[in-house]
């Protein structure tokens, strides 16, 4: 009754998840200390902010770690290029705000916030969990701090520790508003901002980029539809593959819970759903020829154990599993 009633909650989260600044003038150059390269479009919207300028906030609640080996200030410190810098998050506490920025008034339209920003020694630091959070990006409505955008920044998405980067969160406003723009370091590597900015884009170019839609992520994918419901069919759903395009982890995590709640719910009556759940990492894939998962997978498949003689489906969405097994669960 738990698990139904936790993937009846979520499904309907998922529906309702679709949930004048002063900075600097608009200009169309490009700054030449800094990779960003940004053009008037759409409503030609265009705010831009050096990290240390007095508009800027950073996050003090702590202005020395007191676990840091260097003494180092938790909200970070400009350094010697003026840019804004987080040597190190000792804290485990909270994240840690690098940079903000509030009350910045845009029209109804479609934006990117956008950080040149780059991180530290990544090769090094995180010994092939390529999929770590590093930091966050989000918006949210000034004064009452609803979110408007939210995304993570992983590892992999950093090329080489030490160069800067523009990272993109779009969002969009339905009507004119005023919103609060920041960036938080979210673990124990270092954190360098150059440069802030929001600017206005066109539809086609959200669209293209804003892939934390529910409905859209959960829709059934065409080379699903032929799969039909068996007695003797187990379903593999390969979950981390699945969901690792998502840069907005609080949406991959909802998705998870989804399907662990729907393959309990299923399997009470047989082992109808497999959810495999590992990245392949270098060490763990070498030991057992693959992921965990698969490792296990092929061992319950062997003559004599749980799942000999069932044919192995594997679906490609969470969607599919929505309708193979529709009976399983309301909502």
């Amino acid at each position: 009754m738990r698990a139904r009633k936790m993937i009846t909650a979520l499904l309907v989260m998922a529906g309702l998840f679709q949930a004048v600044s002063c900075g600097k003038p608009a200009k169309t150059s490009t700054d030449s200390d800094s990779a960003v390269v940004l053009d008037k479009n759409s409503n030609g919207f265009y705010r831009e902010w050096d990290p240390t300028e007095d508009e800027v906030k950073h996050d003090t609640f702590a202005l020395v770690d007191p676990n840091s080996p260097t003494g180092e200030s938790t909200g970070g410190r400009k350094d010697a290029n003026g840019d804004w810098t987080a040597q190190y998050i000792y804290t485990t506490k909270r994240s840690t705000v690098l940079c903000e920025v509030d009350n910045i008034g845009v029209p109804a339209g479609y934006y990117k916030f956008v950080c040149n920003t780059y991180v530290g020694n990544v090769e090094l630091s995180f010994n092939g969990y390529t999929h770590d959070i590093l930091a966050e990006m989000r918006v949210q409505e000034s004064g009452t701090g609803k979110a408007v955008a939210f995304r993570s920044l992983l590892m992999d998405e950093f090329e080489k520790g030490y160069q800067f980067e523009d990272k993109a969160l779009y969002f969009k406003a339905e009507k004119p508003m005023s919103v609060d723009v920041f960036i938080c370091a979210k673990n124990r590597i270092q954190n360098t901002v150059h440069k802030l900015s929001v600017v206005s884009v066109d539809e086609d170019e959200y669209l293209e980029n804003y892939i934390t839609d529910y409905k859209t992520f959960l829709e059934e994918p065409e080379r699903d539809r032929d799969i039909e419901y068996s007695d003797n069919a187990t379903y593999v759903l390969r979950l981390w593959d699945y969901i690792s395009p998502l840069t907005d982890t609080r949406a991959a995590y909802d998705i998870a819970t989804m399907a662990v709640a729907l393959q309990g719910l299923a399997n009470r009556t047989g082992q109808r759903i497999f959810v495999s759940y590992v990245e392949n990492m270098a060490g763990v894939s070498n030991f057992y020829k693959g992921n965990i998962d698969d490792y296990w997978l092929k061992e319950l498949t062997k003559k004599g154990n749980e799942l000999s003689g069932r044919n192995i489906v594997t679906v490609h969405s969470l969607g599919t599993l929505f309708r193979l097994f529709k009976e399983a669960f309301k909502g």
